[in-house]
């Protein structure tokens, strides 16, 4: 077996891995008869992944983004955390200093995974929806043009940036 085809099926074994251990701790189960389940839902949603996927670029895996994601994560929840708080804000003034904008903010983020993470990353945030992707740029609705520049600064493309594809911030 070549060095390419084993690094490809380890790739593919830390996806079934992470997958099996996802769905162990939301589960929360632990008795046989769920851990099988789980075993073969795992393992039936990985087929179903290889199937819809054998044609496609290999797997990309990088090892800093497995240290990298957890602290994303929570870095993207304190920005929904704070963002809601201020459109939440703004919704209940009697005149809301709400200003919609509809703009294409550039991206220098390469990828599927990456510029898919985001643009949910964008969605998930209060008061701003990626509307669409392509060539370079996302095309963003934001309720106040404060917000739009913020994402033109790249701060959140560069954490996703960090955490998928491994690039230092």
């Amino acid at each position: 077996m070549g060095f390419r085809k084993r690094k490809e099926l380890v790739k593919q074994f830390m996806l079934l891995l992470l997958l099996m251990v996802s769905w162990y701790v939301l589960s929360g189960y632990s008795n046989a008869f769920f851990l099988g389940l789980g075993a073969f839902s795992t393992i039936a949603s990985f087929l179903v992944y290889r199937y819809l996927y054998h044609d496609q670029k290999p797997l990309a895996f990088c090892p800093k983004s497995v240290y990298r994601f957890p602290f994303y994560l929570l870095w993207l929840t304190k920005e929904v955390l704070l963002s809601s708080w201020q459109v939440a804000i703004q919704v209940w003034k009697p005149t809301p200093a709400i200003d919609p904008v509809l703009d294409w903010v550039e991206m220098e983020i390469k990828g599927d995974v990456a510029i898919t993470a985001y643009a949910n990353s964008i969605t998930l945030t209060p008061g701003t929806v990626a509307v669409k992707v392509g060539d370079g740029k996302v095309l963003v609705h934001a309720l106040r043009k404060e917000t739009l520049q913020d994402l033109k600064s790249l701060t959140m493309e560069r954490k996703v940036d960090a955490a998928i594809n491994g690039k230092d911030i």
